[in-house]
C-alpha cells in the first residue's frame, strides 16, 4: 500500500563511427506517479543517466588510439567528398572567412619581405616549427580593431588527416588536456552536426575579477584533391552547460588551409598547414592585450605538427641513405691537396694531444664518456679530448654528425641558442656550415662560426671528420657586422670494434677547441670546450642498446644453465640453503619497504643479520638466474 507503481521507457541508439568505436545515445522517460519539486526530479534524472559513464569506462581503450581511428574514418569521408558542393549557407561562411583572411589565401611559405609587402608583420614565434605574422585590417562598423594572426607550418601527414584532427575538437586527448588545465567547459552541439560541419562551445578561464570567455562557433570543411579548407565563425546559439557560469561571449573567426606537398625521405606524407584567425575576447579587455596573446592562440599549428611528427622516421631514412653512400662509394671519392692537408693536420693534432705530457683527466659528467684536457704548444686555450664506445655502426655515426639539417639536429640547435644555420654542399665528402648563436649570457653579442667539414674513410674500420675555420664564403654570404666571429676546430675519429651480442660497436674520439672570441676569460672558454662533450653524451644515449646487449648475455647464461653446466661451489650453496629455514625471532618488515615480496629478517646483538625474500616472478628459472 505504501508503494506507487511508476513507469519508465526509453531507447538506446548505437551508431557506428569506426569498426571499433561507436556513438552511444540513451533517451529515457520516467513517470514516478508522484508530485515532486523540479529540482529533485532533475537530480534523480542525472543519477540515472550517470550510468552512461559506467558503460564508457567498461569499454574504454587507449584514448590516442581511439582518436586516431576516428580521425582516419573522417579522413576517408573527406576523400570521398572531394569536389562536393557546399550548401548555400556554408558557402556564405566560406566567403566571409576568405574575405577576412584577405590575400593570404594560397600564398604559402612566403619570405618575410614578401609578407611585409602584403601588410603582414612578423611575430616572435614561441614555436620552433611555426612562423607567425600579424595584420591589422580596417574594422567594420561595430567591430573593434583586433589584429588577424597567421601561422604556417609543415605537418607530417596528408591534408585530410590533419583536417580530421582539427575537426575532432572534442577528441579524448583534447578533452583530457582541457580538464587538466582546469577549463570550465568544452563540448559539441551534436544536434547541429552535419556530415561536413560541427558546432562547438568552449569556456576559457580568465584572470581574477574578469568573466570567463565563452566561444560558440561552427566549423565547416571543404575538400578537393590535395587540399582541404576549414572555415569557422561564431554563432548565436545559447548553450546549456549543466551548471551556471559567469561568462562574456567572445568572437572567433578564421580559416584553415591544408595543402599536400611532396613526400620526404622515408615515404612520410607532408602537407603545409596555414592558419588564419581573428579572435576578440571582448568585454573590458583592451585590444592591445588581445593582440599580444595572438601567438598563444596560433600555437595550435604547433600542436598539429607535434601530433603527427615523424622526425625519427625521416631522419633514419636520411641517415640510411648517407650510410649507404659511404659504404658503397667511399673509394670513389677524390680529395684535393687542400682537403688532404686539413685531414692530415687533424690527425697530427690528435696524436699530439694523446702524446701530450700534461694530459689531465677531467670529469665529463657522464661515466660512459672520458674527458682529458691538454694544450697544443703555446696555446692558452685547452683542447678537450673525449672518448667513448657507442652501440652503432661507424658509418651511421658519421651520418648522424654530418647531417646538420636533419629534423633532430635543427631542433637541438635551436633549443641550445642557435639562431641561423646555413649548410652548403661542396661535394660528396665536404660541406660548409655557417652558424650564428646566442650565448644566452646577458651583455654578450651573438657569435658567428664559419666552418668547412670534410669526412674521409681511411679504411674499412676507420673514419675521420675534420672541422676547420674558413672564409671561403665571405663574399657570397657576408659576415654579420653585429656578431663576433668565433673559432671551432674539431676532429672526430671513428674506429669499428667487434660486435657485442650482435650489436655493432664503434669507438669515438673527439678533439674540440672552441674559442668564442671577445673579452671572455680563458677558463670560461675551457669550460665551453668541456660542454662540447654533451654532444657525445647525447649521441651515446641516442644509440644506446644496453638492453639488447644485456638480453644477449642473459640468453647465453640461461642456455648454459639449461645444459646443466657445473659451476662448482656445492658446499657453499648448501650453507646458504640452510639460511632459508625459518628461525626463532624472525620478523616480517613493513610492506612499504618490500612491496609484494614475502620477506623475513633477523638480527642479533653480535652484529649478525639474516634475511630471506620470496617472490613469484613471471619468467623461467633460467632467465631469473641469468639476470642475477
Amino acid at each position: 500500500e505504501k508503494m506507487h507503481k511508476a513507469t519508465t521507457r526509453g531507447v538506446y541508439i548505437i551508431k557506428e563511427v569506426t569498426e571499433n568505436t561507436c556513438e552511444w545515445t540513451k533517451v529515457l522517460q520516467a513517470d514516478l506517479k508522484i508530485s515532486l519539486p523540479g529540482r529533485v526530479m532533475d537530480i534523480a534524472a542525472r543519477q540515472h543517466l550517470g550510468g552512461a559513464n559506467e558503460t564508457q569506462e567498461k569499454f574504454r581503450r587507449n584514448r590516442k588510439e581511439v582518436d586516431r581511428e576516428r580521425g582516419a574514418a573522417l579522413a576517408e569521408v573527406m576523400i570521398g567528398r572531394r569536389g562536393v558542393a557546399l550548401m548555400e549557407d556554408q558557402v556564405e561562411v566560406f566567403e566571409r572567412c576568405v574575405k577576412m583572411a584577405g590575400d593570404v589565401v594560397g600564398v604559402g611559405e612566403e619570405e618575410d619581405w614578401k609578407m611585409s609587402l602584403l601588410g603582414w608583420k612578423v611575430l616572435n614565434s614561441p614555436c620552433l616549427d611555426v612562423k607567425m605574422w600579424m595584420k591589422y585590417n580596417p574594422p567594420q562598423k561595430g567591430e573593434r580593431s583586433v589584429g588577424t594572426g597567421k601561422a604556417v607550418g609543415v605537418v607530417d601527414c596528408s591534408a585530410e588527416e590533419v583536417a580530421a584532427w582539427a575537426m575532432n575538437y572534442c577528441s579524448n586527448e583534447r578533452m583530457r588536456k582541457h580538464s587538466e588545465e582546469g577549463q570550465p567547459a568544452r563540448l559539441e552541439l551534436r544536434e547541429l552536426r552535419r556530415e561536413n560541419e560541427g558546432t562547438f562551445a568552449t569556456v576559457k578561464r580568465t584572470p581574477v575579477f574578469l568573466d570567463d570567455r565563452e566561444f560558440v562557433y561552427r566549423m565547416i570543411w571543404s575538400a578537393e584533391i590535395g587540399k582541404v579548407m576549414i572555415a569557422f565563425e561564431p554563432v548565436g546559439e545559447k548553450v546549456d552547460y549543466g551548471v551556471r557560469l559567469r561568462t562574456t561571449k567572445g568572437l572567433t573567426k578564421g580559416l584553415w588551409i591544408f595543402e599536400d606537398i611532396p613526400a620526404v625521405r622515408g615515404g612520410a606524407k607532408q602537407c603545409r598547414a596555414t592558419y588564419v584567425m581573428n579572435l576578440d575576447a571582448r568585454g573590458f579587455i583592451p585590444t592591445w592585450v588581445v593582440n599580444k596573446t595572438a601567438p598563444k592562440a596560433l600555437k595550435i599549428v604547433q600542436e598539429a605538427i607535434d601530433e603527427f611528427r615523424q622526425d625519427d622516421r625521416i631522419d633514419a631514412a636520411e641517415r640510411e641513405e648517407f650510410t649507404t653512400f659511404v659504404k658503397e662509394h667511399w673509394k670513389e671519392e677524390v680529395y684535393s691537396v687542400e682537403e688532404l692537408l686539413l685531414i692530415n693536420k687533424g690527425k697530427a693534432n690528435v696524436k699530439a694531444i694523446m702524446d701530450s705530457a700534461d694530459l689531465k683527466v677531467v670529469d665529463s659528467g657522464d661515466p660512459t664518456v672520458s674527458l682529458r684536457v691538454a694544450h697544443l704548444e703555446d696555446d692558452k686555450l685547452g683542447t678537450g679530448a673525449f672518448e667513448c664506445v657507442i652501440d652503432a655502426e661507424m658509418e651511421e655515426l658519421v651520418a648522424f654528425d654530418c647531417l646538420k639539417m636533419s629534423r633532430e639536429a635543427k631542433r637541438n640547435y635551436e633549443m641550445k641558442g642557435g639562431i641561423e644555420r646555413l649548410v652548403k654542399k661542396v661535394n660528396g665528402h665536404s660541406f660548409y656550415v655557417l652558424s650564428r648563436r646566442d650565448l644566452k649570457v646577458p651583455g654578450f653579442t651573438h657569435r658567428e662560426f664559419r666552418n668547412i667539414v670534410i669526412w674521409r674513410k681511411e679504411s674499412e674500420d676507420k673514419m675521420i671528420v675534420c672541422y676547420d675555420d674558413t672564409d671561403d664564403l665571405d663574399d657570397e654570404h657576408p659576415r654579420d657586422p653585429n656578431a663576433v666571429t668565433g673559432s671551432a676546430r674539431v676532429v672526430w675519429v671513428y674506429e669499428r670494434l667487434p660486435a657485442l651480442e650482435g650489436v655493432p660497436q664503434t669507438r669515438v674520439q673527439v678533439l674540440a677547441r672552441i674559442d668564442v672570441a671577445g673579452s671572455v676569460p680563458h677558463f670560461v672558454m675551457n669550460r665551453l670546450a668541456k660542454n662540447f662533450g654533451k654532444v657525445l653524451i647525447n649521441m651515446t644515449k641516442k644509440f644506446d642498446k644496453s638492453l639488447e646487449i644485456d638480453a644477449g648475455h642473459r640468453a647465453a647464461i640461461a642456455e648454459a644453465i639449461e645444459l646443466k653446466e657445473e659451476s662448482g661451489g656445492a658446499e657453499a650453496l648448501a650453507q646458504f640453503e640452510a639460511l632459508v629455514e625459518e628461525r626463532p625471532g624472525w620478523e616480517r618488515p613493513s610492506r612499504k619497504s618490500f612491496g609484494l615480496a614475502d620477506s623475513m629478517v633477523k638480527a642479533d646483538k653480535s652484529g649478525h643479520a639474516w634475511g630471506t625474500t620470496r617472490l613469484d616472478i613471471r619468467a623461467s628459472m633460467e632467465e631469473v638466474a641469468a639476470f642475477l
